[in-house]
């Protein structure tokens, strides 16, 4: 049976604590791992007991900074604190690919949803950046009343992004070059590019939170390495529209999804 783990990330505190965890890229894998292999056939057990067991290896996937998530863990990436997990296939939802680019390092004018802030928003996102308190991993509301969301427009129109993502002892020694999907992978040698799994990717072209360029950058250097790679770009679509639009199926991603577990897409 086909299995995809989708990843989330946080990088917001509720305030009153820790602010959301930076990468711990030493505990990704073997939680990943750990939770396949133990909890996750009696889970399929338990609350579908009518389904053949789950393929040994999943699909990863994640939206956002999900899918960057996804992508350090199931690429062979040669970060020492990061072996790579095998898998059936990755899956980016517009996802997050090179930190280094100007529009994460660098403080963007207009934030995703052109969220405005006064000059009392420091005061209201600071204590979100607290590093001793509990995670705020999630929140309810739209665009303009959603802490947690706007939480991220900040940290666009103040260029906070290696500080969230990143700890001060990880800047210092690399890590958003080390974690930079594109670059490190036009680097890998011949046998390395051979663990990459087929990868999908999908971003919209107005997409103000993440910018198409991630998406278009990566797909370059896996065609350019002969990686099997799927990209199905939305034009004028912006950031979240798959949730943003209840209508919205992802056909394309399940039919790859379905397609590397050797099962066909149902007929439209």
């Amino acid at each position: 049976m086909p299995v995809t783990h989708s990843f989330e990330f946080s990088v917001a505190s509720n305030g009153s604590g820790k602010p959301d965890s930076h990468i711990e890229l030493d505990v990704l894998l073997p939680t990943t791992e750990a939770w396949s292999r133990e909890r996750l056939p009696s889970e399929v057990s338990r609350l579908a007991p009518h389904l053949p067991a789950p393929d040994p290896l999943p699909a990863l996937s994640g939206s956002s900074a999900g899918g960057y998530i996804a992508y350090l863990v199931g690429l062979p990436l040669n970060i020492p604190t990061l072996p790579h997990t095998e898998s059936k296939a990755l899956v980016g939802i517009y996802p997050i690919t090179d930190l280094q680019a100007d529009f994460f390092a660098k403080p963007v004018k207009v934030p995703f949803k052109g969220i405005k802030f006064d000059e009392k928003a420091r005061n209201v996102y600071a204590p979100m950046q607290d590093p001793n308190g509990p995670i705020l991993t999630f929140t309810e509301g739209t665009p303009q009343t959603n802490p947690r969301f706007n939480f991220y427009m900040w940290a666009q129109v103040t260029g906070l992004w290696h500080e969230l993502l990143f700890d001060a002892t990880q800047r210092a020694e690399g890590y958003v070059q080390k974690t930079s999907i594109p670059n490190v992978l036009a680097s890998l040698d011949a046998s390395s590019i051979q663990q990459i799994p087929p990868i999908f990717s999908v971003h919209g072209t107005k997409d103000a939170a993440v910018d198409v360029t991630q998406s278009t950058e990566l797909v370059r250097v896996l065609k350019e390495n002969g990686v099997q790679v799927e990209y199905e770009e939305r034009q004028g679509v912006d950031h979240l529209f798959d949730q943003f639009d209840p209508q919205e199926e992802m056909r394309q991603m399940w039919a790859f999804i379905l397609k590397q577990f050797g099962v066909s897409a149902p007929a439209s």
